[in-house]
This record gives structure tokens, sequence and C-alpha cells, in this order.
């Protein structure tokens, strides 16, 4: 028998991915044994990892799946302070500023998360030739955002806030 992979839900915050396997075939009552040491079909409140799991049928048959869950830029305790860019003003009503403290790089992008972990805005930067670049987040609604910064081989996250 088999088993597919329905849904994987990555990690945003940490501990709320999820698993959802459907298995086709095997024989009676089957029997589920986690990495985690979990015993049901699917899997929720998950940190980001890999989760093996054993299914195994009435007969004895069994067969095995590896899934990951990804940590997805959102964690909050991986956010801290920019190094390499500046985002300014922050709080920001309307425009962003994104600066880059080398000035030698042309392209980067920006990811900007809701704290649900929703993508609420994916820019291509061009850095001009002060090394700025200005972002409209008129858009977006008053709270906190993640955003991730990233040009050259370098990411750096970084809390956003949006005031009213």
């Amino acid at each position: 028998f088999e088993i597919e992979v329905s849904t994987v839900t990555d990690a945003t915050l940490g501990g709320d991915g999820e698993i959802d396997i459907t298995l086709s075939g095997g024989n009676g009552t089957l029997a589920f044994d986690w990495s985690n040491g979990a015993s049901t079909e699917d899997l929720s409140g998950l940190d980001p990892g890999q989760y093996t799991v054993v299914v195994t049928d009435e007969k004895g048959c069994s067969v095995t799946a590896t899934i990951e869950i990804q940590d997805l830029i959102l964690s909050a305790k991986h956010v801290g302070s920019l190094k390499v860019f500046n985002a300014y003003p922050n709080p920001v009503r309307d425009v962003l500023t994104i600066s880059n403290e080398d000035g030698n790089w042309n392209d980067g992008q920006i990811l900007i998360y809701d704290m649900s972990g929703r993508l609420v805005l994916n820019k291509e930067l061009k850095f001009d030739i002060t090394s700025k670049v200005a972002i409209d987040v008129n858009h977006l609604k008053s709270g906190q955002y993640l955003m991730m910064i990233s040009a050259e081989g370098i990411s750096e996250k970084g809390i956003l806030v949006r005031k009213p």
C-alpha cells in the first residue's frame, strides 16, 4: 500500500505546521507510528523539522514516509535588527526606504508577511545611484509585519510597523 502526502503546511511562527496524509491500500486497521511519538494519521501543531511515519496494516505490512516542515522566514525568534540594510522610517505610514550599507548592489528583493504568515508584498529592489529604493506600503493595514530583505546572497529579517 502507499502513503500520499495530501497537504504540508510549513511553520510560520513556530508550532503551527501541519501534515495531512492519505493512504491507499493496506488491510484492515492501520497503525500510525510517527517519529515524534504521535499515533494519529495526521499531525498539527508542528515545529520545523523532519517527521517520519511508519504505517502498518493488520497483516504486518508497512510503508514509511518522511515529510519535512520548513521553517518559513517568519519565525520571530530568528528576527533581528538589520545590519547590512536599513529600512526607514519604521514605523512607516506611506513609503518605506530601503538602503544598503555596501552601496555596490544593483538588485535585491523584499518580502513582507503579515503576522499570520501570508505574503503581502513581494517586490524586486532596483537600487539607484544612492543605494536606496522607495517602497509604497500604503496598501498595508496598520500593524506589525515581518520583512526579509535580500541582495547578493545576503538576507536579513526584521519587523516592520505600519502606522495609521
